[in-house]
């Protein structure tokens, strides 16, 4: 069985590739960078590799780790989720650090469909795999709460970054809508009688039940985990990219329009799982076999 080493930069976001691979029947693991382990790194058939950005130090390990793997002839496949996009696109030492990497990796893999064509206009060759993506099953659907609930993550380091103009300015002109909002305690947007603000929840289910609407407007987004929850409970969701089963939004009117057209639809809940999700799953499942197994 070949060893897959997972690297993603965030521990957390590590750890879940981890736990998604080794319930596919994948031998991996969390991949840990330094010069001690230079050479215990070898060890790894295959290496997934996430870099987002870092000190410069720390991204010379890690591309030194990237030349010792090629001259060994390990797979080394990098693995783009977004922010490492937006920097490929719009910052130049960024862009030259990644095409370094890239002329080592084997294959470069994009979590969403639109990354690919982005990374294209700067030159970077890639395959759409939704690799973190898991299985959308609606075994768990409670009906929508009688009071219309708008559920948005708005991180309080980036909370512009991810849509809050456009959430407060929502609020203030449906005082009738409650706003759930996490990752955030309020500390630094408004205090209005409809948003709730619960900081960072780590049991999420009881908060999707809450919720009518998912509303992500980010400047920049991936295949967020949050848009298949909501997805798989037969929510709403109303985002800043183009994905089946959701509504696309490019401004604040967008959104707006399609507020005003889900509350005409009276608590009814949304439409099934579109065929295409199931699609998406089944790329990612070949994906493993064919390269992973």
């Amino acid at each position: 069985m070949k060893k897959i080493g997972v690297y993603y930069m965030f521990p957390g976001r590590t750890q879940i590739l981890v736990k998604i691979l080794k319930a596919e029947g994948i031998d991996a693991e969390p991949v840990e960078f330094s010069i001690k382990k230079l050479f215990s790194n070898i060890k790894y058939d295959k290496v997934i590799l996430t870099i987002l950005y870092g000190k410069k130090s720390r991204l010379i390990i890690i591309l030194l780790q990237t030349l010792l793997w090629r001259l060994c002839k390990k797979k080394t496949i990098r693995f783009w989720v977004g922010t490492d996009v937006l920097h490929a696109s719009e910052n130049k030492k960024m862009r030259f650090m990644f095409k370094i990497f890239d002329k080592m990796a084997d294959l470069n893999i994009a979590e969403a469909p639109w990354f690919v064509e982005e990374l294209k206009r700067v030159k970077i060759k890639s395959a759409f795999v939704p690799l973190i993506m898991p299985k959308i099953e609606q075994n768990h659907i409670e009906s929508l709460p009688e009071r219309c609930t708008i559920l948005s993550y708005l991180p309080t380091a980036r909370q512009e970054f991810y849509g809050s103009k456009i959430v407060i300015k929502l609020a203030r002109e449906f005082p009738e809508i409650k706003f759930i909002i996490i990752a955030n305690d309020g500390e630094n947007l408004p205090e209005l009688k409809n948003i709730e603000y619960l900081g960072w929840v780590t049991n999420m289910d009881k908060i999707y039940d809450q919720t009518s609407i998912l509303l992500r407007m980010p400047e920049h987004d991936g295949l967020s985990g949050m848009i298949f929850d909501a997805l798989a409970r037969r929510r709403y969701v109303i985002c800043s990219v183009r994905f089946p089963g959701c509504c696309y939004a490019k401004d604040y009117e967008d959104v707006k329009k399609y507020v005003n057209a889900i509350l005409k639809r009276k608590n009814r809940l949304s439409h099934e799982i579109p065929a295409e999700i199931n699609e998406y799953y089944e790329k990612r499942n070949r994906f493993i076999e064919k390269q992973l197994s």
